[in-house]
């Protein structure tokens, strides 16, 4: 049987991957409004390029909005990604943090150590949140 973390992160990048995908595939219309763009500021015809995002609304030509639901669903999917990847660090870095005060340890210097592997393993789980999951959530949400 896999292990836990293997399913929860094949889990995850699957509902992140498939739902982007999905629902914030190119569509016709987008097509034809970023066609122009790219055309004028990079000289690229749509066969020449690929895209996914999230577009909200359009304005049509009653000058109103109408809402798209499918980027709504990606972006609660993303959230359930960014979510889901958070709640495993926390869980597994507590479930670490009870193993590791569970032991006894044959000398202070040796606990040290651990602890000190343990602050490391922390501050490398920041790191990719600040840089990747903060940044690429304000992408996938405000862009």
């Amino acid at each position: 049987m896999l292990p836990l973390y293997t399913i929860l992160i094949v889990l995850n990048s699957s509902i992140w991957g498939l739902g982007t995908y999905i629902f914030n595939s190119p569509t016709p219309e987008n097509d034809l409004e970023l066609s122009i763009e790219f055309l004028k500021s990079y000289c690229l015809r749509p066969e020449e390029y690929g895209y996914t995002g999230a577009k909200y609304f359009r304005i049509n030509e009653q000058n109103e909005r109408e809402y798209h639901l499918n980027p709504f669903i990606s972006t609660f999917l993303f959230a359930l990604s960014q979510t889901g990847t958070l709640s495993m660090a926390g869980y597994f870095g507590i479930q670490t943090y009870n193993s590791l005060n569970k032991l006894e340890f044959r000398s202070n210097q040796y606990r040290d150590i651990q602890n000190q592997l343990f602050r490391t393993l922390v501050i490398q789980t920041f790191i990719p949140f600040c840089f990747m999951h903060f940044p690429v959530g304000c992408l996938f949400v405000f862009l």
